[in-house]
């Protein structure tokens, strides 16, 4: 179970493609992970004049972060 006190934040994105990505990615390597969306975020989309826009935050394990950075990486290269 990740909790506030073992986690740690792994990615902040407003990408929706991304988000989805990065969630396959983890599963598929078997790390568990808590995905905090934050809905219509004024903060990306509203202030630059994208519109409204969803705000995804990836909390995994502590112990878990460096595989899950790689993990990311590799999706990233690809």
């Amino acid at each position: 179970m990740i909790t506030i006190f073992n986690r740690r934040l792994l990615l902040v994105t407003y990408d929706m493609k991304l988000q989805a990505d990065v969630r396959t990615k983890l599963s598929d390597n078997n790390i568990d992970y808590v995905l905090n969306p934050v809905p219509f975020s004024l903060v990306m989309g509203g202030y630059y004049g994208g519109g409204l826009s969803a705000e995804y935050k990836f909390y995994v394990r502590k112990k878990d972060y460096d595989l899950a950075v790689a993990v990311i990486n590799d999706r990233l290269k690809k």
